[in-house]
């Protein structure tokens, strides 16, 4: 006796399961029943990964941007040593500038103190001064320039 061995007689179909390509076949037919009913929906679900994925690839980028040119890098190095030891020297002539101011104080008597406000800074031509009442400062006090010149009375401001 002659036996068939046809198991499956459609090859898209068969009694007992689906084949790959029928299942691909039926989903391919439903997206594309789904982009005709709602043709923006993948992409409004998909817009916040994309948005993520452009802030991680900006990140990452300004990240390795920083690693640039070695040349570069070394040449603004050398500018920022330059710069802090210009600075430094800067420091130091302060520093000794106001240990002469601190040499002064001890000669007079009075208070000495900088200016930290001229006009156009200060209001209705006005020296702001860097001493207040707890200086020592009272109403009536003159106060006197560097070479002696007197200018104007000490008056207490609100």
């Amino acid at each position: 006796m002659r036996r068939t061995f046809l198991a499956k007689r459609n090859a898209l179909l068969s009694s007992t399961n689906i084949s790959w390509g029928a299942l691909a076949l039926v989903l391919a037919l439903f997206l594309l029943c789904l982009r005709l009913v709602a043709p923006n929906l993948f992409w409004s679900a998909l817009a916040p990964v994309f948005r993520l994925s452009d802030a991680v690839a900006a990140r990452s980028h300004v990240f390795f941007s920083s690693f640039g040119n070695a040349a570069a890098l070394a040449l603004q190095n050398e500018t920022l040593r330059n710069t802090n030891a210009a600075l430094a020297l800067q420091n130091q002539a302060l520093l000794q500038k106001i240990d002469g101011i601190s040499g002064l104080q001890e000669e007079h008597t009075g208070i000495i103190a900088g200016i930290t406000a001229r006009p156009p800074a200060s209001p209705y031509d006005t020296l702001v001064l860097a001493a207040g009442s707890a200086d020592g400062v009272q109403n009536g006090m003159e106060v006197f320039a560097a070479d002696g010149r007197r200018f104007f009375h000490h008056r207490e401001c609100l």
